[in-house]
């Protein structure tokens, strides 16, 4: 953030809290938010000033600071997710493209089968998208009553890690 971009923020915080605003004032907050954009301190004042945190206290910039991560960090995790999301159904895709059932439909085939044994050679991916299990051990599921059972069928993201090449033994 701006000299400029700080004397709007302090504009807009004073407008609220009736706080005096000086020279000091504005250089240590343009410290403090250098790497923060005024769109993001606007939103994490509003939302500051719409907690009750709000009916104790002024806002800070290390409150401006610790909303912004917060929000970046969410991003980055609903991001991650709709990535790892696309990929699964990628594979899954591919799977089904080649006339394969992954839910055990043409469990004889041998495509199936090399595809069976090529994602036993990986570990099977933490959850969400699979169970964790090491290399050479089936896939599990914990059924509703709380039983763990093998799966015929390892999880897409075995499949898609096997196959991915970047695949490491465990």
């Amino acid at each position: 953030m701006n000299r400029n971009d700080t004397i709007d923020l302090l504009t807009a915080i004073a407008a609220r809290d009736q706080r005096t605003v000086g020279e000091g004032d504005i250089a240590a907050w343009a410290t403090d938010l250098d790497d923060v954009t005024l769109a993001e301190a606007l939103d994490a004042v509003t939302a500051f000033n719409r907690s009750e945190m709000a009916t104790r206290r002024r806002i800070v910039a290390a409150d401006i600071v610790t909303w912004v991560r917060q929000r970046r960090h969410d991003q980055v995790e609903r991001d991650h997710a709709a990535s790892l999301k696309a990929d699964a159904q990628a594979a899954y895709r591919e799977i089904t493209a080649g006339g394969l059932d992954p839910h055990g439909g043409r469990r004889n085939s041998p495509a199936l089968e090399e595809l069976h044994a090529e994602a036993m050679t990986v570990a099977c991916p933490a959850k969400p998208l699979g169970c964790g299990q090491p290399a050479g051990e089936r896939c599990v599921r914990k059924l509703a009553t709380g039983e763990v059972v093998a799966t015929k069928i390892p999880h897409t993201a075995r499949w898609k890690q096997a196959t991915s090449g970047a695949a490491t033994l465990s």
